[in-house]
């Protein structure tokens, strides 16, 4: 069941907020969370049976690991206790790949070495790349140390900790101490200020998906169906326009989860933070995905780099881009994905080395830059091949296949000898002056607006407020039934 859509916000999401203040103020603390508890199983069930069976499955065996790697780090028995570490990690990583990765790596052994291993037909359990690193979090935390007072009788705490509904499937990835300690009996009471604003980041989430990202999918679509029609201008409007697609997309899903989080009275943390506006690759990440990247720099950057007795230059680049090769595949099992992680490793590892110089570029130029080749990148984000990613780059890099449009040709048909067509030239995208206009207010509410989590920290109950409430839950109702499911659930 998606967010957005009838039966999520109309029946589960009202029954589910009523039915948890409702049975907290008849039973008991920990009755409440159990019911959380079900409300989340209920929305994973509704995913898939067989799904739910492997995530009870394997959050129960990762609850017995933890206690196994504790049961040694308090006994003092350090290397059992990291060895259970050690065996937790690759555990969860094994069947992570023998899910998401195991096609992928056969088909590269089976080239190398001409075998003959043959290809599994598994669906991706969904989610299973966010609740797999959040355990992974856990136990390294639990090795270290860092889960304080932990005991055997917490187990429902973890069991919502992985599966509570508005994060189970893509995010944010949530730190098990920050999210069980606001379990006190406060958070369940009704509090108003956490509804509206809850319903006011919902709201605008909500609008940002079924308004923008999928309005935008369905011009993107057809551009990408037709790489190899493109014009110049279509190339780039393309890779614009994904770009603006995607971010409005994988954001308004943790607009959307964050505010249903806060209806029940718990924070979810920040994940995106106008990641459009900064004026470098590097800070771009730190405000892109944010709880991912985060984890990334921890627990994968960190490790490599500090294997190195002496930090150089040299090591400073192998590992950034050893790291966002790893999160580039992360993200898929495709060549793609690894053009993806590869590109921006490279843009990453060149402003680091080069930062130091203090090369000062315009504030708005710096951003432009920045955005545009992250956008280039995208587009191996959404292409089903590196052939397809190189065709709409060379496109869009090429000068002998401009055109305009042809009511244009009055007044500039001198530009013919330059061999500049006039025609329909959004035909590709089969596109308009919307198309245009829908370009340019999302430039706007992206480069010259405050994000969504800003208006919310700043968020009043006053007249502006509920109006912006109003129309933007209302205009998106009324598209509903055209909206699609979130980029990211595949991951």
């Amino acid at each position: 069941m998606i967010f957005n859509s009838f039966n999520f916000i109309f029946f589960f999401l009202f029954f589910s907020i009523v039915s948890y203040f409702f049975l907290s103020k008849l039973t008991s603390y920990k009755f409440s969370i159990i019911w959380l508890l079900i409300i989340s199983v209920f929305f994973y069930f509704l995913w898939s049976v067989n799904f739910l069976f492997y995530l009870i499955n394997n959050i129960i065996l990762n609850y017995l690991l933890v206690n196994l790697i504790i049961y040694y780090y308090k006994k003092k028995k350090f290397l059992f206790s990291k060895l259970s570490l050690f065996f937790s990690i690759i555990l969860n990583l094994f069947y992570l790949g023998i899910f998401k990765y195991y096609n992928f790596f056969s088909d590269i052994l089976n080239n190398l070495f001409i075998l003959n291993l043959s290809k599994n037909n598994f669906l991706l359990p969904i989610g299973i790349s966010f609740y797999t690193i959040q355990q992974i979090v856990y136990l390294v935390q639990c090795y270290g140390g860092e889960v304080e007072n932990y005991n055997k009788k917490n187990f429902l705490k973890y069991f919502l900790f992985v599966i509570f509904f508005p994060k189970i499937i893509a995010g944010p990835i949530v730190n098990y101490k920050d999210f069980t300690s606001q379990f006190k009996k406060n958070i369940f009471k009704i509090n108003f200020n956490n509804l509206s604003k809850g319903l006011f980041l919902f709201s605008i989430g909500l609008f940002k998906k079924v308004i923008l990202a999928d309005h935008l999918a369905i011009w993107t679509n057809n551009g990408f169906s037709n790489i190899y029609n493109l014009n110049f201008f279509e190339s780039w409007i393309l890779c614009y326009s994904y770009s603006f697609q995607l971010y409005f997309d994988v954001s308004s899903y943790a607009d959307m989860a964050i505010g249903a989080a806060l209806f029940f009275n718990l924070h979810l943390p920040i994940n995106f933070s106008s990641p459009y506006k900064q004026k470098n690759i590097s800070d771009l990440w730190n405000s892109w995905h944010m709880t991912l990247t985060q984890f990334i720099n921890n627990y994968i950057y960190r490790p490599i780099i500090f294997s190195f007795k002496n930090i150089t230059s040299y090591k400073i680049v192998f590992s950034i881009i050893t790291t966002m090769l790893i999160a580039g595949l992360w993200h898929g099992a495709n060549w793609t994905f690894v053009m993806l992680g590869l590109l921006n490793g490279i843009a990453i590892a060149i402003y680091h080395l080069v930062k130091d110089y203090k090369i000062n570029l315009n504030k708005y130029f710096a951003i432009f830059i920045t955005f545009t080749f992250f956008s280039i990148s995208l587009l191996f984000f959404r292409v089903n091949n590196l052939e397809e990613g190189y065709f709409i780059i060379l496109s869009m890099f090429s000068f002998d296949n401009i055109m305009l449009p042809g009511n244009l040709h009055n007044y500039l048909n001198f530009l013919s000898i330059f061999n500049i067509k006039f025609g329909t030239w959004l035909y590709s995208l089969r596109g308009d002056y919307i198309l245009i206009i829908f370009l340019i207010t999302c430039s706007y509410l992206i480069f010259f607006c405050d994000n969504s989590h800003q208006l919310t920290k700043n968020f009043k109950p006053n007249i502006k407020n509920y109006l912006i409430i109003i129309i933007s839950f209302s205009i998106s109702i009324l598209f509903l039934n055209n909206s699609f499911q979130s980029i990211y659930f595949k991951f």
